[in-house]
């Protein structure tokens, strides 16, 4: 089912590389990730090709075969796609990546309640920090946040100094779309250029890539920044943070600063490759 080959190709080269020394330095080095910059640009624009289409099928090995749809037993009910059709209709493996609901089926829990934060995206919880400073130390096991790391020196990172972050991991198999967490107006939304493959040494050597340093790779990899002025004035100011990992790199913001936006509404996805491509596309249209 899903090969991490097909999936994750460059990860699954780099997996050991990734946890040395010598890899640390290499995978944090600016003119390093320039260059896997355009390697990822160029996966990216294969995915976006109707010719990625060929593991969407029901074979073994394919996407809607026997394995993967055990994985995802309600997939043709819970997404929009035609499982009578050849791919599904999907026109690549990046629209049947970034899929989307039907109608009805992700409902809104609190929908007018502006007390309630509801996820942002489908992720499970994986962490969740306290009293975060604007700055803190990388060589802990306990995987400190570092606020000026996050926000990439962002105005209005000391307004969340000693304020509480969570975490949560999106797997692979999961809706890559973000809703908004709460009602209000987009005050601030960018984007920051990082690491792909950087890891944090001190968790240990992990043979499966990044998987322990999830908290380190929010502050130095290729992220997204939302900051949203919430209804509520018990919530204030509220930040969205989307890192990205490996070849699963790519955030596109849908949304425009000064924009209202209503609790559960779109305003952004994650997907393969690079942030530049997808940003190219996003602007065409």
């Amino acid at each position: 089912m899903h090969s991490p080959r097909w999936e994750m190709p460059v990860s699954y080269i780099l997996a050991w590389p990734i946890g040395t020394q010598a890899g640390n330095a290499a995978f944090l080095n600016s003119k390093v990730n320039a260059q896997l910059q355009k390697i990822l640009n160029n996966w990216a624009a294969f995915l976006l090709s109707s010719s990625s289409r060929s593991t969407l099928t029901d074979d073994k090995d394919g996407w809607f075969g026997e394995d993967a749809m055990s994985a995802m037993p309600s997939f043709d009910e819970d997404f929009t796609c035609d499982p009578e059709t050849l791919y599904h209709r999907f026109s690549s493996w990046d629209d049947f990546f970034t899929r989307h609901y039907r109608e009805g089926v992700r409902l809104v829990g609190f929908a007018t309640d502006d007390v309630i934060l509801v996820n942002a995206c489908e992720v499970a919880p994986f962490h969740v920090a306290y009293h975060v400073q604007a700055n803190d130390k990388f060589w802990f096991k306990d995987e400190p946040f570092s606020l000026t790391h996050m926000l990439a020196n962002n105005e209005y990172a000391p307004q969340f100094e000693g304020g509480t972050v969570y975490e949560g991991i999106l797997g692979t198999i999961a809706y890559h779309r973000w809703h908004t967490p709460v009602s209000g107006v987009v005050r601030k939304a960018y984007l920051v250029p990082g690491a792909y493959y950087a890891e944090n040494l001190v968790q240990g050597f992990d043979a499966t890539g990044p998987n322990k340093s999830l908290a380190y790779i929010t502050q130095v990899n290729t992220r997204a920044v939302i900051f949203i002025v919430a209804d509520s004035p018990s919530i204030r100011l509220l930040r969205f943070l989307v890192g990205g990992m490996c070849e699963f790199s790519s955030c596109e913001i849908t949304v425009k600063e000064g924009q209202r936006v209503g609790k559960g509404s779109s305003w952004g996805r994650g997907a393969v490759g690079d942030v530049s491509m997808r940003r190219r596309r996003l602007g065409a249209g």
